[in-house]
């Protein structure tokens, strides 16, 4: 079973490498920030499945809440990655993730974004 695991690992490595559709991407700051730094992080989205990449490298690895994936965004000059997703129907969900580890840091539902507050999920409210 552990085999397993480690081959669906490895495939999933590989078509992110070499499957993976490249999104441009635009990072943005809290206001009152010092201006964003020079991109050097792009989002590649495959099978609800995301790679953070830095200099054709993939540094993170995310799986979104659902499988497909509506909308991406830095934010923090590229420290987070914020991604909306929806199943086939119903809600959608929007998360928070680190940029560098694929970690999330923070996750609400696409309806309950009120005045775009969180203020790391605005615009990606319904």
């Amino acid at each position: 079973m552990k085999f397993r695991h480690i081959a669906t690992v490895a495939a999933f490595l590989l078509l992110c490498h070499c499957a993976g559709v490249e999104s441009s991407q635009n990072s943005s700051t809290a206001e009152g920030s010092a201006p964003a730094q020079v991109e050097t992080l792009k989002v590649k989205a495959a099978q609800g499945r995301i790679s953070i990449v830095e200099d054709g490298k993939a540094i993170a690895f995310i799986i979104p809440a659902s499988s497909n994936i509506e909308e991406t965004k830095f934010i923090n000059n590229q420290e987070q990655l914020v991604v909306k997703s929806r199943g086939s129907h119903g809600p959608a969900t929007v998360q928070l993730f680190n940029s560098r580890s694929g970690r999330q840091e923070g996750k609400i539902m696409a309806f309950e974004i009120q005045n775009d507050q969180p203020e790391w999920a605005a615009g990606m409210g319904e």
